[in-house]
C-alpha cells in the first residue's frame, strides 16, 4: 500500500487513480504525517462496505438478544424503586405523626 501526503495526492491524482483502479493498490493519504483518508477501488470499497454492514448487523442482532434481559432488569429496578418510595412515604408519615405527638406533649408542659 502506498502512503502519500495530501499535497502529493493532489499533484499525482490521475496516476494514482490508474494505480488504484487497474492494480487495485490502495493509497493511504496523510496530512501532517497522520493518516486521514484512503483511496481505494470501487470493488474494494464495495467489499469493505459489505463487511461493515455484516458487522453492524451482527452487533444489532447481539443487542436485540440482550434486550429482554435488560428490560427485565429495568422492570425489577422500577419495582424496587416503587417499594423504596412507599417506604419513604411511610417513614415520613410516621415522622410527622411522632412530631405532632411530641408537639402536643410539649404544649402540655
Amino acid at each position: 500500500m502506498k502512503t502519500l501526503s495530501a499535497s502529493a495526492v493532489r499533484q499525482t491524482l490521475p496516476d494514482l487513480l490508474g494505480t488504484v483502479v487497474h492494480e487495485r493498490e490502495p493509497v493511504l493519504i496523510e496530512r501532517g504525517g497522520r493518516p486521514v483518508a484512503a483511496l481505494v477501488s470501487v470493488e474494494d470499497f464495495n467489499i469493505l462496505e459489505k463487511v461493515i454492514e455484516e458487522e453492524s448487523d451482527a452487533e444489532w442482532q447481539e443487542a436485540l438478544k440482550a434486550l429482554p434481559d435488560l428490560n427485565a432488569k429495568l422492570d425489577s429496578m422500577a419495582t424496587m424503586l416503587t417499594r423504596e418510595q412507599q417506604s419513604v412515604k411511610t417513614f415520613r408519615e410516621e415522622m410527622d405523626r411522632l412530631h405532632a405527638q411530641r408537639k402536643k406533649l410539649l404544649c402540655r408542659l
